[in-house]
């Protein structure tokens, strides 16, 4: 079923899928480059389909690329999914009025997809770097009308080969735009879809949303949720086009029935203001597919996908060009800069930290003997905790999550600043990030009213140079500004005036945290169980327990590290793959496998497998031992010990928590153990082994 809130959903496959697509309602059409490099034409067939897939010419079956890799990908789904009220209406309407719903939707997948075929290169040994321009994509497109359930849902499966010829040698795509831009090629879609209804005789009202997509104002929200179930029903409400205005004079177009007046083309000379002011509230810089979207977000009208590029090239043009990390241009808006400005000039200020914030390097001292802590964390407590500096960045390395070792580093300094007599509070964007923060360093948000002495305001390099100013003129306290925080540090900071401000401020780069060493020590004296600490008093009870629990963290980083960290107490060594007696789970569908879930354990052989590497054997809950031969099918297998909270919840099995079992949601579950600091009137952990369910 496809899903009903992303526009475009990519999904690697291979020739195995081929039969999903036959035999549905519409058969599946040939893109033109198939037909003029392959002579393929007509409904498109199961055989040559799959043969393509495999790298193969569909009639003769010869491998066309020189090179054969040992493992290649066959192609991408990408699926393009009209909006669920545009699905509503075409299943409420007459036949004709059906089938022009239908023509709009395949002639903006069409645009866009031409779009991608411009754009596309080959992976060949090339001095630019680049790629050779492709001859065009092999493509096959199936349009569906209903999803899985028989439920109202126009969208097109466009199964992009991962094959293509320039200059008369065949090899496969290169780094594929659509994977990396899918809100940019969901908002093209989005506006082509728009342009190309307009064009077949409605008048529509949108109803607008942040992210680019789009619902008719009129069709009712009952009945787009019944579109959205996957259940049989269907809610066909007569009113979805009554003023909407559809096409009267026949499905292509014709004399218009009442409705709003058309709106605004591209060349609206607000168009430009709004969508600048709208760039520079959520981010300090910007992409072209920033762009993409935000106009898609603007302009009800829709348009033609090549003038919407156009458009979006002008308007960057038009904008400040600001230094990027990678080959993707950025650009900011002037009151954007404006914003970086001030940001800059507050934090060049002199903000003598005063009384309020000062700690007595005693304190420090003491709060680091009695933790124990290594000497990078030391060291970093020390710059947070002692000087005049009012604002610090603890960062991390980009493109990638160093939570963990950030926890440490604020719970031990916040173990600093409550023997100076200071509060601390935090300051998150969600509710589940503010979990996390609270079961790792014991921190919560600051009562109401009540200002903190020190703030950690997570995830800061997420957040725009307007937003990080309010908080430096409203908070007179220390700041400590978290790149990354609960996500990955970002490659490209949204924020630039972040970028810039942090070398004039303190910056501190968090210590890189070593694997979890479970039974190396308890936690100091009264030391609530945070972090690390808490991970290992958990293991503890697990191992004690008779390892049977699933284990349950608070995100990926930390289910990874508790898989890890069960390994070592399980099956010896380092933890860093998969060896004789480790607990494994089935991640993927995979043909040789047991069904995603199934729990086994390891037999014989390293997870490292191919041609030169013995297989991995693993006997599976219920059946016998079985080989996983080979690297693809090795990748479906993973650590089986430890899970995140949205993956437990569809589990059966005992579960011991890493935290608060709120997490987990309204499932039912047995908790054998949960550990979490207990903070007064906040997440207080659970007795073990007590059921529970429902809250």
């Amino acid at each position: 079923m496809v899903s009903a809130v992303q526009v475009l959903i990519v999904h690697g496959v291979g020739p195995g899928v081929v039969p999903y697509y036959m035999g549905r309602e519409h058969p599946g059409r040939w893109s033109e480059a198939a037909t003029r490099l392959l002579g393929l034409s007509g409904p498109v067939e199961a055989s040559p389909l799959r043969r393509l897939l495999q790298g193969r010419h569909p009639d003769s079956g010869r491998y066309l690329p020189a090179r054969r890799p040992a493992r290649r990908r066959g192609g991408w789904d990408l699926i393009f999914a009209a909006p669920k009220s545009v699905s509503v209406l075409a299943a409420s309407v007459g036949p004709d009025h059906t089938m022009s719903i239908r023509r709009a939707h395949t002639a903006a997948v069409q645009s866009v997809m031409a779009v991608l075929e411009a754009q596309a290169r080959l992976h060949f040994d090339d001095p630019t770097g680049h790629g050779r321009p492709a001859d065009g994509l092999l493509t096959a497109a199936f349009q569906h009308d209903t999803n899985s359930a028989g439920a109202p849902h126009l969208h097109s499966h466009v199964l992009v080969v991962n094959l293509s010829r320039a200059a008369g040698a065949w090899g496969p795509l290169r780094a594929p735009s659509w994977y990396v831009s899918r809100p940019a090629v969901a908002a093209l879609y989005q506006l082509e879809l728009r342009h190309q209804l307009a064009r077949h005789g409605w008048r529509l009202e949108w109803r607008l949303r942040p992210d680019g997509l789009a619902d008719l104002a009129d069709t009712p929200r009952a009945a787009v949720r019944a579109a959205s179930l996957s259940t049989p029903a269907l809610v066909a409400s007569p009113a979805a086009g009554a003023r909407a205005g559809g096409p009267t004079g026949g499905p292509t177009g014709g004399q218009t029935g009442p409705g709003p007046v058309p709106p605004a083309g591209l060349d609206d000379a607000t168009l430009e203001r709004t969508i600048g002011l709208r760039l520079t509230v959520r981010r300090s810089d910007f992409r072209v597919e920033d762009v993409l979207v935000a106009l898609a977000a603007c302009h009800p009208g829709g348009a033609d996908a090549w003038e919407a590029l156009g458009w979006a090239g002008r308007f960057c043009a038009h904008s400040l060009s600001v230094p990027s990390p990678t080959a993707n241009p950025r650009w900011t808006t002037g009151a954007a800069r404006r914003a970086d400005d001030a940001l800059v000039a507050r934090l060049d200020r002199d903000h003598p930290a005063g009384a309020a914030t000062a700690v007595d390097p005693a304190h420090v001292d003491a709060a680091l003997a009695g933790a124990g802590a290594a000497a990078a964390v030391e060291a970093a407590v020390r710059a947070l905790t002692l000087g005049d500096a009012r604002v610090h960045f603890l960062s991390g390395p980009p493109g990638r999550s160093v939570l963990l070792a950030q926890a440490e580093v604020v719970h031990a300094a916040a173990a600093v600043w409550a023997r100076a007599g200071l509060t601390v509070a935090l300051h998150a964007p969600t509710a589940d990030a503010a979990r996390r923060w609270t079961v790792l360093t014991g921190l919560g948000p600051a009562p109401a009213g009540q200002p903190p002495d020190v703030l950690i305001v997570d995830r800061a390099d997420r957040r725009t140079s307007t937003e990080l100013g309010r908080l430096v003129d409203r908070h007179r306290g220390r700041l400590v500004f978290v790149e990354g925080g609960t996500l990955p540090r970002l490659t490209n900071p949204a924020s630039h005036g972040l970028s810039e401000a942090a070398g004039r401020a303190g910056r501190l780069d968090a210590p890189p945290h070593p694997a979890w060493q479970p039974g190396a020590g308890g936690p100091p004296a009264g030391w609530p169980p945070v972090g690390r600490r808490a991970a290992e008093v958990l293991l503890a009870e697990w191992q004690s327990a008779g390892s049977h629990a699933l284990l349950v963290g608070l995100g990926p980083e930390e289910a990874r590290g508790l898989n890890r960290a069960a390994a070592r107490l399980v099956g010896g060594g380092d933890g860093g793959g998969l060896g004789p007696g480790h607990r494994v789970v089935v991640l993927k569908p995979r043909a040789t496998l047991p069904p995603p879930g199934t729990l086994g354990t390891v037999v014989e052989g390293p997870s490292t497998t191919g041609r030169h590497h013995p297989p991995l054997v693993v006997s599976w809950a219920g059946g016998p031992a079985a080989a996983v031969a080979d690297g693809w099918t090795a990748a479906a297998v993973g650590w089986g010990y430890a899970t995140t909270p949205a993956l437990a919840a569809r589990s059966s099995r005992a579960l011991m928590v890493l935290g608060p079992g709120e997490a987990l949601g309204r499932q039912r579950h047995r908790v054998v153990a949960e550990v979490a600091v207990a903070v007064p009137g906040r997440h207080r952990a659970r007795p073990a082994g007590r059921q529970w369910g429902d809250m």
